[in-house]
């Protein structure tokens, strides 16, 4: 892996969930299957256009409060509804009729990420939306900034770069650190058979390269 996708890579798990959901429906078809949503915590929040809602760290940062994020939890299980309805719909459709009805759909879940997202905002004080909205920037510019072409074009000076190349050093430390503890807290919930079964599950995967 060469070192600007290894930086990159590093910089999608420091913005963590930042991700506008708007623009993945719009370039693929939503499907019925389950996600991170289905198994996260009923704390998680997936609002589209605004996906640092997610973090219980920005939950508290713009100092919502317990009837704000009922109200956020509300439309966030509304939209993934929603949605999974309406990728349900589409994968009974005949391969035909998607390719037919393909930009209908994509017209319909953009329409519903837009009324969620609307939705969301008019929960949001002004302040609390200016506040977002820096910190989507914020989390937008770590991941851009893992690119070498963008720190040539912003005229980064050797200091500069060698200082970011440390942040994400360190970010890259703490995601192997985290990812070793994950995986060591889920084995632990499986019994010794469960967990030789779900090897050779796993085993019996087609192999992806």
């Amino acid at each position: 892996m060469s070192c600007y996708w290894h930086r990159l890579l590093i910089a999608v798990f420091v913005v963590g969930t930042e991700g506008n959901c708007l623009a993945q429906f719009a370039s693929n078809p939503p499907l019925s299957r389950p996600g991170p949503t289905a198994a996260a915590s009923s704390k998680f929040l997936t609002i589209p256009g605004h996906a640092p809602l997610s973090m219980e760290s920005v939950q508290r940062e713009l100092g919502l409060s317990p009837e704000q994020k009922q109200q956020l939890k509300a439309v966030s299980d509304g939209y993934v509804a929603s949605m999974q309805q309406l990728g349900k719909t589409f994968q009974e459709l005949s391969p035909e009729e998607r390719q037919k009805q393909a930009s209908d759909f994509r017209n319909q879940s953009m329409l519903g990420a837009r009324k969620a997202q609307r939705k969301a905002e008019a929960v949001l004080t002004p302040h609390q939306l200016q506040v977002l909205n820096k910190i989507a920037f914020q989390l937008s510019a770590a991941a851009a900034l893992s690119d070498p072409g963008l720190q040539d074009k912003l005229s980064l000076s050797p200091e500069q770069r060698q200082r970011l190349n440390a942040i994400y050093e360190q970010a890259g430390e703490k995601m192997q650190k985290l990812q070793r503890e994950t995986a060591t807290q889920v084995m632990q919930l499986l019994e010794e058979e469960q967990a030789a079964d779900l090897k050779k599950l796993l085993e019996a995967q087609p192999k992806t390269r």
